[in-house]
């Protein structure tokens, strides 16, 4: 049917290409990519990770991908539906191109001699899709059905309330708006449309004004954000502190069932005082308006909902759970118990009309993904998603990638014998003036950055520390 010119957003990239139009594209797939535009734009496939890397200069990004097992008879899927704009297929270029329709491209990809199907994410139903294969914890979890709804709308009045106290003399900030992509622009649409429906946002005549903006999310959908700068800089920090990851991990110890909960759009399941409400104020082409409920982006929300937290589960925090911000774990010694520690958990969201995302929990495993760790009876693990982002990352060419590496090998330093020696040649060139050209990129420093990625790509499990025994401190 002809080429078009085309504009794709894959995260911080923008990839221009003339594809051809196809009379009946698959439902498989969106767009299709040849393999110069995938040359064009370095990709790179794991499949340890199953993820596309595209690369574009200093800027990349990683593209989830679902099996063909996932694409039923005909393209079609039963249980989930795509939410993702983006959708590569890599196929050898053909010498002259043609329309195909959607049963020759439906059995092209299902050969898959050529082709590799790429998606960011699906959505699955959380009414219908359970991640417990457990009878006894099925039947559990459906006797609090009500706990994993959807929010319907504003939550009820806390103890703890969002508050957005100033300092003395602050005066409102209002800053225009950024531009938008036409698919942001539908995406502020639908989300604003929404949040009116349920009373989290409402009409503003505030003097306040902060622009709107976008972060992905892992299942490949966008995340609203409102840039609160201005409003922060004014605002009087609350120091209520977070826990520390390490030692929540240390509290697992002798544990070998685990569920992790994930409360959907946590924030927005927080009020914001009445007095406060107008400094929320946020612009958007589609008018002014203002939060009823907690929103990302400000300042004092991880204090906030911290402290919420905290005051639900106080009796059983340290016992048999744990909580940062909005990701829960419950865990236990034997299976009875965590079948009751479970129903303790459900039963206080189900009293705080907090909601949990069914699809995004576990229950009752052996193992379990906690804050960047994978967690089981023998011990604590590195994320092997996070891993392979070590293990793919390209030498340095400034002294701000070099310290997005460094921080990021840092998180894991504790599974890494004699980090600081290791990332030495590596640490003095973050000091001022040290990186000042690829000629300071010696090979003692390419050895050491090797080596890093060497040692975080090892299989290392740390076993959960026992306070019972003597302790062996290096210095």
């Amino acid at each position: 049917l002809g080429r078009i010119t085309l504009s794709l957003g894959v995260g911080p990239l923008r990839i221009t290409t003339q594809p051809y139009v196809l009379q009946e594209l698959t439902d498989a797939a969106t767009y299709i990519l040849g393999s110069s535009t995938l040359r064009q734009y370095g990709a790179s496939i794991d499949m340890e990770s199953a993820t596309l890397r595209l690369r574009k200069g200093t800027l990349s990004c990683k593209v989830p991908f679902v099996s063909f097992a996932s694409v039923g008879p005909e393209g079609g899927r039963s249980e989930a539906e795509p939410v993702v704009n983006f959708a590569v297929a890599a196929m050898h270029k053909r010498t002259e191109p043609k329309s195909v329709g959607r049963k020759e491209a439906d059995r092209m990809i299902r050969k898959g001699a050529h082709a590799l199907l790429v998606r960011p994410g699906l959505h699955l139903n959380a009414a219908t899709t359970s991640t417990s294969a457990d009878p006894e914890v099925e039947a559990l979890l459906q006797g609090y059905a009500d706990v994993f709804r959807d929010v319907p709308g504003l939550p009820p009045m806390r103890p703890v309330d969002h508050t957005i106290p100033l300092v003395p003399g602050a005066q409102p900030v209002s800053r225009p708006m950024y531009r938008l992509s036409p698919l942001e622009l539908d995406e502020v649409k639908r989300q604003v449309t929404d949040l009116l429906a349920k009373g989290m946002i409402r009409p503003s005549t505030s003097p306040y004004s902060a622009p709107i903006l976008f972060v992905g999310k892992k299942d490949g959908t966008l995340r609203m954000c409102i840039d609160y700068r201005g409003l922060n800089a004014t605002t009087i920090k609350n120091r209520y502190p977070l826990p520390r990851v390490d030692d929540l991990l240390d509290k697992l110890k002798g544990s070998a069932y685990f569920s992790s909960i994930d409360l959907q759009q946590g924030y927005n399941q927080i009020r914001i005082e009445a007095s406060d409400i107008p400094k929320t104020a946020f612009r958007t082409p589609f008018g002014h308006f203002e939060y009823t409920v907690l929103s990302f982006g400000l300042t004092n929300a991880p204090a906030t909902f911290q402290a919420v937290m905290d005051r639900m589960f106080r009796p059983y925090i340290d016992r048999f759970v744990v909580c940062y911000l909005d990701d829960i774990l419950v865990y236990s010694k034997t299976r009875e118990e965590h079948l009751e520690h479970l129903k303790l958990v459900l039963e206080v969201l189900r009293r705080e009309q907090m909601f949990a995302k069914r699809a995004k929990c576990f229950w009752a495993q052996p193992q379990v993904e906690y804050l960047g760790h994978i967690e089981s009876a023998t011990g604590v693990k590195m994320d092997p998603r996070k891993v392979a982002v070590v293990r793919d990352w390209p030498a340095p060419q400034n002294r701000q990638e070099l310290r997005k590496f460094l921080g990021l090998t840092n998180y894991f330093r504790k599974f890494i014998k004699q980090y600081s020696v290791l990332a030495a040649p590596l640490t003095n060139l973050t000091r001022k003036g040290a990186f000042i050209s690829l000629e300071s990129w010696t090979s003692e420093c390419q050895q050491a950055f090797e080596e890093l990625k060497r040692v975080v790509a090892d299989d290392i499990t740390l076993a959960f520390p026992d306070h019972s025994l003597p302790f062996l401190v290096e210095l």
